[in-house]
C-alpha cells in the first residue's frame, strides 16, 4: 500500500505538469525558490559551526526548527486543502485499513518542495554539530527525527480537524484570523523595527528564554537534543529521546484513531445546503438582464466564497493599517489619504482573476447563450457595487485623520479613473488570460501548478495598461500638490472620464473575445 499511495501522488503531479506548459514552468519557478531557500538554510547553519558558539548554536536551531515544526501544523489549518492529493477521504470506499495508509500517507506529505527542503535542511544541522562524533551523531537523529515529525504532526492534526475545516464557518473564521495575523505580525515588525539602542546582551537573554520555552514544548522537544549532548548533559538528552519516543507513539496512534473513524464514516463535506431566496435587497439593485443575473450571482460569491472573502477583508483592514503604520513610525498621516487609491488600484488585479474562480460554471453562461458583453458588464457591476462605497468610506476615514479635506477632487479623480479604468482592463486581460486560482471549495491560498507565472504576467500587463489610463490624472494630481489646488478639480472630471472610457473599451473587447473563443476559454479554466 506505501508503494501504491507514493506512486500515486508521483503520477498525480507528473500528469499535472502534462495539462500546460505553465504548470511546468511554475513547477521550476517554485523548484528555484526551493533551491534559494535550501540555499539560504544551509549557508546558515554552516555559519554557525564557525561563528558562534555551541550555546548560541543551540538556541538559533532551537528556535528556527521548532517554528518551523509548529509552521507544518499551524500553515495547513489556515490554508485548508493545501494539498488534497492523496485525501484520506478518498479511499474511505476502498476497504482499506489505517495503518495500512498511514506509512504511504506520511511518504506522500514529504514529496513536494516543502517536505524536501524540510529534510535538506535538517541534515545541515550535521555540519552545525560537526564539534565533536557524539554531537555530529545526534545531529543525525535529530534530523532524520524531527522531518518525520513534522509531516506526522501535520497528518495527526490536519485529520483530527479535517470534519470542523470542511465547513464554511470554520473557513470564514481562519480567513479573518490569518489575516488579523498577517496585518498583527507587520505591525509588531514595525514596532520592533523603531526600537534602537538594543544590547547584544538583552537580544541573547530573550533568545534564551524563548528557546527554553520551545525547546520544552512537544514540538522542540527533539531539536534540543544535539546541545544537550553536546554540552554532555546525558540526563536532558535522555528525556529529551524518551518523551519524542513517547510523542511518536502518541501522534501515530491518535493519526490511526481518527482516520479509522473517517474511513468508515459518511462522506460529509461539512456544509449544510442554504436556500437561496428569489427576492432579496441585491436582486433590488441590478437589472433584471442576464448582465443583471450575472452582477447578482457574483455579490453571492463575495459573501459566500473564501477566496472572494480574503480579498474583501484585506480591503477593509488596509485603511486602518496604513494609519496604525504612520502612527508607529511617528511620520505624517498622509501616506493614509491614500488609502482609497490603494483600494481603487486593486481593482483591476482581482477582476482580471474573476472569471477563473468561475472554473467549470462557466460553461452555464456558454450553454445559456449569455454575450460576452453582458458577462463583462456583469462582473463590472458586482466589483463597481463593492469597490466603491469601500473607496468612498476610505476617504472619509483617511481625511478625518489627515485632514486633508482639500485633496478631496484629486483624490476621487485618481480613485475613479484606477477603479473604472482597472475593472476595463482587467476583464480585458482576463478574456485572454484568466489565469489560474484555487479550485472551487478549497483553500483561498491553495495555488495551482503553473499560477505563479500566470499571474505575474496577468498581473504586469493589469498594471502596465491601468497605470497608462490614469497617468492624465496622475499629472493633475501631482500639479494639485504642487501648485494651486483647483487642478484637483479638473483632475476630478478627467478621471472620472477616462475610467468610464476606458471600462467601456475593456468591457467591448472582453466581451468580443468571450465571444470568439468561450469553448477555448472554458477548456483553459477547467483544464
Amino acid at each position: 500500500m506505501t508503494r501504491i499511495l507514493v506512486t500515486l501522488k508521483l503520477t498525480l503531479l507528473r500528469n499535472g505538469l502534462k495539462r500546460s506548459v505553465w504548470q511546468i514552468v511554475g513547477l521550476v519557478f517554485a523548484g528555484v525558490y526551493g533551491l534559494s531557500v535550501i540555499g539560504l538554510g544551509v549557508s546558515g547553519l554552516i555559519g554557525l559551526r564557525f561563528a558562534a558558539t555551541p550555546e548560541v548554536a543551540d538556541l538559533v536551531t532551537v528556535i528556527v526548527f521548532t517554528v518551523v515544526t509548529i509552521g507544518w501544523v499551524v500553515i495547513p489549518i489556515f490554508a485548508f486543502g493545501v494539498d488534497n492529493t492523496v485525501d484520506p477521504s478518498r479511499f474511505a470506499l476502498y476497504g482499506v485499513r489505517a495503518r495500512d495508509l498511514l506509512p504511504g500517507l506520511w511518504l506522500a506529505g514529504l514529496i513536494g518542495v516543502p517536505g524536501i527542503a524540510t529534510v535538506l535542511i535538517s541534515l545541515a544541522l550535521v555540519l552545525t554539530w560537526s564539534i565533536g562524533v557524539l554531537p555530529a551523531i545526534a545531529a543525525l537523529v535529530t534530523a532524520v527525527v524531527g522531518a518525520a515529525l513534522c509531516v506526522l504532526w501535520s497528518r495527526t492534526v490536519l485529520t483530527w480537524l479535517a470534519v470542523i475545516l470542511r465547513g464554511r464557518r470554520a473557513r470564514d473564521f481562519a480567513i479573518v484570523a490569518l489575516m488579523i495575523l498577517i496585518f498583527g505580525g507587520s505591525l509588531a515588525l514595525q514596532s520592533v523595527s523603531r526600537v534602537e539602542d538594543v544590547s547584544v546582551e538583552a537580544i541573547l537573554s530573550l533568545a534564551t528564554s524563548v528557546a527554553t520555552v520551545l525547546g520544552w514544548t512537544p514540538p522542540g522537544w527533539i531539536w534540543g537534543l544535539p546541545g544537550a549532548v553536546a554540552a554532555g548533559d546525558w540526563a536532558e538528552a535522555g528525556i529529551r529521546v524518551v518523551l519524542t519516543a513517547a510523542l511518536v507513539v502518541g501522534l501515530t496512534q491518535a493519526w490511526r484513531v481518527r482516520l479509522d473513524r473517517e474511513l468508515t464514516s459518511p462522506i460529509d463535506s461539512g456544509e449544510q445546503a442554504g436556500s437561496v431566496h428569489a427576492s432579496s435587497w441585491v436582486d433590488r439593485l441590478v437589472p433584471a438582464t442576464p448582465a443583471g443575473a450575472i452582477a447578482i450571482r457574483g455579490f453571492r460569491y463575495w459573501r459566500r466564497d473564501p477566496r472572494y472573502q480574503i480579498g474583501l477583508v484585506s480591503l477593509v483592514v488596509l485603511p486602518i493599517f496604513l494609519v496604525v503604520v504612520a502612527l508607529i513610525n511617528d511620520q505624517s498621516l498622509g501616506l493614509a489619504s491614500w488609502a482609497p487609491v490603494l483600494i481603487a488600484a486593486v481593482g483591476g488585479l482581482s477582476a482580471a482573476s474573476d472569471t477563473a474562480y468561475d472554473n467549470s460554471a462557466f460553461g452555464l453562461h456558454l450553454l445559456a447563450g449569455v454575450s460576452g458583453k453582458d458577462d463583462r458588464w456583469g462582473r463590472a457591476m458586482t466589483y463597481l457595487w463593492i469597490l466603491t462605497p469601500l473607496v468612498l468610506v476610505a476617504w472619509l476615514v483617511s481625511a478625518a485623520f489627515t485632514g486633508a479635506w482639500d485633496q478631496t477632487p484629486s483624490m476621487l479623480g485618481l480613485s475613479a479613473a484606477l477603479l473604472a479604468g482597472g475593472l476595463g482592463v482587467g476583464l480585458a486581460v482576463g478574456a485572454y488570460l484568466p489565469g489560474r486560482v484555487a479550485a472551487p471549495g478549497t483553500s483561498p491560498f491553495a495555488s495551482r501548478s503553473g499560477s505563479n507565472l500566470q499571474s505575474l504576467v496577468q498581473a504586469m500587463l493589469v498594471i502596465l495598461l491601468t497605470t497608462a489610463v490614469g497617468l492624465p490624472t496622475v499629472v493633475l494630481v501631482v500639479l494639485a500638490h504642487l501648485g494651486p489646488i483647483w487642478w484637483g478639480w479638473i483632475a476630478l472630471p478627467v478621471g472620472l472620464a477616462s475610467g468610464v472610457v476606458a471600462m467601456r473599451w475593456g468591457i467591448r473587447i472582453g466581451g468580443k473575445q468571450i465571444d470568439r473563443a468561450g469553448p477555448e476559454l472554458l477548456d483553459t479554466l477547467t483544464t
